[in-house]
């Protein structure tokens, strides 16, 4: 895996860097099918605007694949802190707050 990559689609084939966690692990595999569904051509050089506006729209993608808005909706009716979240939801909680960002949310922060 190159450096600073933590998941990679090549053809029909997704590689997920082995040292991931189990949570980010699924986050990055819908990170990558939101690839597999929405990239076009060879991304990885990230020096051009059109690159990087294709891989935030593969990780917006995947992370509302991953967690539906109405998971977070359901949350933020409860008093529960983003901790509490993260746990309930099996991801951690930088990525639940960037989920929640997403949508709009404004996740509690301990």
């Amino acid at each position: 895996m190159p450096d600073g990559i933590h998941g990679l689609i090549i053809g029909d084939c997704i590689l997920l860097d082995c040292a991931l966690s189990s949570e980010e692990k699924l986050q990055w595999l819908y990170e990558e099918l939101g690839h597999y569904e929405t990239t076009v051509g060879n991304i990885t050089p990230t020096d051009s605007i059109s690159n990087r506006k294709q891989e935030r729209k593969a990780r917006v993608w995947g992370m509302k694949k991953h967690i539906p808005e109405v998971a977070l909706q359901t949350f933020t009716k409860k008093n529960v802190d983003d901790f509490e979240v993260a746990d309930d939801l099996g991801v951690n909680v930088d990525y639940l707050r960037e989920v929640g960002e997403t949508y709009g949310f404004n996740l509690k922060k301990n």
